[in-house]
């Protein structure tokens, strides 16, 4: 069924990706998704929407494709260390930050809206040792890119 809907994907559109979680279940579907979609040579951009994985996960999604982008959202205020760890090894110009509204809302606000975006930018701020405007700055032109 997997490989049924990648090939209704259109080739200049990010396939969008939502695999949670991060253990074994979680890296063992991750890996068998790039699996299939080596196999059948589809498609050119990954969007792993909601990123909660492993930094396994993070080098074999790079590894796979030159355009596997990650994206952070409002949850990752709730992440382990292994999670927080993994963050750290999302290069740079695959990284993006979601807030996933109405959904998966940061822990401070009742309600998920854009103006949420920097709490839920937070996480990665703090994991990467990054300034907010060098974060905001990098993920928008990485949204643009991929979108």
């Amino acid at each position: 069924m997997f490989v049924g809907l990648l090939e209704l994907a259109c080739p200049r559109r990010p396939v969008i990706m939502h695999i949670r979680g991060w253990g074994t279940y979680s890296c063992e579907a991750s890996a068998i998704a790039i699996r299939l979609m080596q196999e059948n040579a589809i498609p050119t951009q990954i969007h792993n929407h909601c990123f909660t994985g492993t930094i396994d996960q993070v080098l074999s999604g790079s590894a796979a494709y030159h355009r596997f982008y990650f994206s952070s959202s409002g949850q990752n205020a709730r992440f382990y260390e292994v999670q927080k760890s993994a963050v750290k090894w999302i290069p740079a110009d695959r990284l993006l930050i979601e807030i996933d509204s109405p959904y998966l809302r940061v822990r401070s606000k009742r309600d998920n809206t854009t103006a949420c975006v920097v709490e839920a930018a937070n996480t990665v701020i703090q994991a990467r040792n990054v300034t907010t405007g060098d974060i905001l700055h990098t993920t928008a032109e990485n949204g643009l890119f991929i979108l």
